[in-house]
């Protein structure tokens, strides 16, 4: 019998999941959508910065010096999101939540922070303030500081689900949590997945594509500030901060990012929207298995595109 690709979309996270899944039959598809989702709302009381009650959350409450034991999840999420600050020479950080919080309140009072209010918020940020212990699975801060998952979480649960579905026999399958979308084997056909990536000039427009990739075993990501920003005196400011300045990211409207995993793609789209171009291009070609599409609109309206050594090997020709 043919397989067929059988899609279901929800809300979680704060995000659209969609997930395709390969085969014929239906009751087990069933059964392992349902698995999806009671594992989805799982990791969100683990990793969850919205939740009151989250581990999370728990942790964020802890007081200084004070050791707290933690899920195996937390503490890869954590584990993760200090190493990759720095592999992202600083610019990934998952501390930046007083500074994330400062610009979403800016936009709200519709003013600019101070340079009092962004050096205060700087100093209330950095990673190698975070302490985790292997032995006994536990962490601590050595400074009152605020740990948000937020850029790495959706990258973090695609990779999970792939793992669950490979834990069950699936051979192929397709995760989407929303603009982090993760590719298991081919289709039924055959064919890779295929996955368009949007012009950023466009973003109401689901159908204004810059270029499709064809991912087998691969995930990309695509960040950037043409659908999540803050306005301020009729100017758009990117949710993404810059860490080292307290500054929005501005330099790159979209970046696509194509790895392995997608905890990766979701966090290196993050960085390499903080790095622009030419700082971005040199981490990427600096890292094995890692491809980029950089997006810039100059002063005309025109869309500059610039794609590291080994990205148009996945365009769709």
């Amino acid at each position: 019998m043919q397989q067929e690709i059988e899609t279901r979309t929800w809300e979680a996270m704060g995000t659209q999941i969609s997930i395709s899944l390969c085969g014929d039959d239906k009751e087990k598809q069933g059964v392992l959508f349902d698995e999806i989702a009671s594992r989805v709302n799982h990791l969100e009381t683990i990793l969850s910065s919205h939740m009151p009650d989250s581990e999370l959350n728990r942790l964020n409450k802890l007081p200084v010096n004070l050791k707290m034991k933690i899920s195996d999840e937390l503490w890869d999420a954590i584990n993760a999101g200090k190493s990759w600050n720095a592999r992202t020479l600083g610019v990934f950080d998952i501390t930046a939540g007083p500074l994330i919080k400062m610009w979403k309140a800016a936009g709200k009072n519709r003013l600019l922070p101070s340079d009092q209010e962004i050096k205060r918020a700087l100093e209330k940020i950095g990673a190698e303030k975070i302490t985790l212990e292997h032995t006994d699975s536990t962490v601590s801060k050595n400074a009152e500081i605020s740990i948000d998952l937020g850029g790495l979480g959706k990258g973090f649960t695609a990779d999970n689900i792939i793992d669950l579905l490979k834990g069950r026999g699936e051979k192929a399958a397709l995760v989407a949590m929303s603009g982090d979308i993760r590719a298991m084997g081919n289709r039924p056909d055959g064919r890779h997945w295929r996955v368009g990536i949007q012009d950023p000039r466009f973003p109401e427009n689901p159908d204004a594509l810059v270029t499709v990739v064809e991912l087998t075993d691969m995930a990309v990501s695509t960040s950037g500030n043409y659908r999540r920003y803050v306005e301020i005196n009729g100017r758009h400011y990117s949710h993404i901060v810059d860490p080292r300045t307290g500054l929005t990211a501005e330099n790159v409207p979209s970046v696509s990012v194509i790895a392995p995993d997608t905890i990766t793609t979701d966090i290196m789209g993050t960085a390499l929207s903080v790095l622009g171009v030419n700082e971005g291009l040199k981490l990427v070609e600096s890292m094995k298995g890692v491809e980029a599409l950089f997006m810039e609109v100059n002063d005309a309206g025109e869309l500059i595109l610039t794609r590291s050594s080994g990205y148009a090997h996945y365009e769709a020709k």
